[in-house]
């Protein structure tokens, strides 16, 4: 797990549904860029994201990886790729 500190930039590559970056943004004092390039994962966390009050911190995008990587690459702290496995 990561321990981010105080007004770090993370950048969650496959954020899915949002659970990741719903924990993060309750728990830690960051701003983080999540992207997945599933149309029904984007409207689902983004809706999660709200619902919960993180969209001033947690931005969650409709992008290709490549796509987000170029323009950010040199100003984001941490970046995080989880993979699960499903049956």
């Amino acid at each position: 797990m990561i321990s981010p500190k105080s007004g770090d930039k993370i950048l969650e590559i496959g954020c899915g549904w949002g659970g990741f970056a719903e924990f993060v943004g309750k728990n830690y004092d960051i701003n983080m860029d999540c992207i997945t390039i599933s149309q029904k994962q984007f409207d689902y966390a983004s809706k999660r994201i709200f619902k919960n009050g993180l969209n001033e911190k947690i931005k969650i995008k409709l992008k290709d990886l490549l796509d987000a990587l170029i323009p950010v690459a040199f100003t984001i702290g941490t970046i995080m790729v989880l993979h699960y496995l499903l049956n």
